[in-house]
């Protein structure tokens, strides 16, 4: 291939739409629950760009052979650090080892779509782009504060005071990350309807969309590579 044509190529590589989902655990085509909606999420923007899933501090244990994830994988491994609980719901959090040099090597352009898959990653946009904050969606699908208001009750009936407490300081710290997720996402979606519609009314100015789970079929074998984006 000459000089000429390896530049046309990298300018064409260039152009292509690229997409980022950062995750907290590894889409698994053959998992459950939470590593199956990330599948779902990862096999729907694979169809039409580029693919790149970051996984933050996730257990890399997954069930799905390591050739179906689509797309290119960038993983950064658990922080040794230790966190105080109350750290996990603030903005205040160290940037985990690693995240800097696969930050770094991320392409300068913008992504098409900027997905963050539950707020528990959501701090990572501490450390992206500022202008790549018009294509932030947040799917939230558990939708966490409702979860804990629900285990405040449940501890409050069994008599157990202290973790009714607990379940209290979660519940308000989850509200106000739920805040701040519809104050930068262009999108907030959730997986049931009805979820949907009682989020919109506490959030009025929220955009909304309702992305029910589903079975997405492995329709093709994917290449993975598991490093820097080229």
């Amino acid at each position: 291939m000459t000089p000429d044509e390896q530049r046309t190529g990298a300018q064409a590589l260039m152009k292509r739409p690229w997409t980022l989902l950062i995750s907290p655990v590894v889409p698994d085509v053959n998992g459950t629950g939470i590593h199956r909606r990330a599948w779902m999420w990862a096999e729907e923007l694979a169809r039409s760009t580029d693919l790149v899933t970051l996984v933050i501090n996730a257990d890399l244990t997954y069930s799905g052979a390591p050739n179906t994830l689509p797309g290119r994988t960038l993983v950064v491994t658990p922080d040794a650090r230790s966190v105080r609980w109350w750290r996990r719901f603030t903005w205040r959090t160290f940037m985990p080892v690693g995240l800097r040099e696969v930050l770094r090597d991320l392409p300068d352009d913008p992504p098409s779509r900027l997905i963050i898959f539950r707020l528990k990653v959501l701090p990572v946009i501490d450390w992206l782009p500022r202008h790549w904050f018009a294509q932030l969606e947040i799917d939230l699908d558990d939708w966490d504060s409702e979860a804990h208001r629900s285990f405040i009750w449940m501890a409050l009936r069994h008599g157990h005071w202290r973790e009714s407490a607990r379940y209290l300081q979660f519940y308000g710290l989850s509200r106000i990350k739920e805040r701040i997720a519809v104050s930068l996402a262009r999108v907030i979606h959730l997986a049931a309807a009805e979820d949907a519609a009682e989020f919109a009314r506490r959030h009025p100015r929220a955009q909304v969309n309702v992305v029910p789970n589903r079975i997405a079929p492995l329709s093709k074998v994917w290449p993975v590579t598991r490093g820097r984006p080229s």
